[in-house]
Formats: C-alpha cells, sequence, structure tokens
C-alpha cells in the first residue's frame, strides 16, 4: 500500500509539472479569461480547480465518461461552486466521441489510466505499472463496463453551444 502511495506521488508530480507547461503557455499566448471551456476527461476535478485558479473563466463544462470518477467529481461541485462563485460549472457524466455508440470502458483501479482504448497487457508499460500499483497482489487492474458515447456536435446543438 505504501508503495502504491509513493508511485500514485510520482504521477502527480509530473501532472503538476505538465500543467504548469499548459498554464504557461496559455498566458504567454495572452489568454487571460475565457467564455466557455470544455473539459473532456474532467477526472476528479483538476482542470476544473486548474483553469479556475488561473483565469477568468465564464462557464465550464466538464464531461466525465467514468460512473465511479463522476462520483468523485460530483462530491466536489458544491465546493468548486462556492470558491468560484462567478463560474458557471455544469459536470457531465457523458462520454464524447465521433458518433453516439455503446463502447467499451476500462475502468482502472488507479482511476487516471481508465480509457476506451485497448488494453496491451503485454506491453512492458502495463506490466511495470501493474507491479507498482499491485506489488503484492493478483488483482485485475481494471474492470470492463459499457458506456454511451455522445458526439460533442450534438451536446453543443442540444444546450444552443455556439462558439467554444
Amino acid at each position: 500500500m505504501i508503495l502504491k502511495k509513493i508511485a500514485l506521488s510520482v504521477i502527480d508530480l509530473f501532472d503538476f509539472f505538465h500543467q504548469k507547461k499548459i498554464i504557461s503557455f496559455l498566458k504567454k499566448q495572452n489568454f487571460n479569461q475565457f467564455n466557455l471551456v470544455l473539459d473532456v476527461g474532467a477526472h476528479k476535478g483538476e482542470t476544473i480547480n486548474l483553469f479556475l485558479k488561473n483565469f477568468k473563466i465564464k462557464k465550464i463544462i466538464s464531461f466525465e465518461a467514468s460512473p465511479k470518477n463522476f462520483e468523485f467529481l460530483k462530491a466536489k461541485c458544491d465546493h468548486f461552486k462556492k470558491k468560484y462563485i462567478n463560474t458557471n460549472i455544469i459536470m457531465e457524466n457523458i462520454a464524447l466521441g465521433d458518433e453516439n455508440k455503446v463502447l467499451s470502458f476500462k475502468q482502472f483501479n488507479e482511476s487516471s489510466s481508465s480509457t476506451i482504448a485497448e488494453i496491451d497487457e503485454n506491453s512492458s508499460y502495463y506490466k511495470k505499472k501493474y507491479k507498482i500499483l499491485n506489488f503484492f497482489g493478483k488483482d485485475k487492474n481494471y474492470k470492463t463496463i459499457e458506456i454511451q458515447t455522445n458526439k460533442l456536435c450534438d451536446y453543443m446543438d442540444e444546450n444552443k453551444l455556439n462558439f467554444i
């Protein structure tokens, strides 16, 4: 369990530096405020917090496909709305794709890796990550569930969003 926490902390550290690069890039391009931001793959709200700490945003819509991750995200909703009272924050438990269809979704125990992509359990990356996150156990790293995907253009039409 300790090794797993250390591994997740290292992953968080990499994410921190990646996020810092994104914010720096946008600020260098003189982006300081946005009317609408779409956060696709909201996970547990990290991007909501990151963007609202650094920019003025009128409205942010966060999409999270994973039912498990969406529960975490939804639990933070009131906190975000109180902290960022000038932003309309909308959270959607919706997967976005290029067509409306049902897909297999791999919900990883380490939730940031969840994906609709095929998993190559024979890849060296997967094997290393599995060993680190499942050091003593023999648990399967993920379970597959079915989710509905929707096209972004359909969502935009239904919600009268004309410009992102």
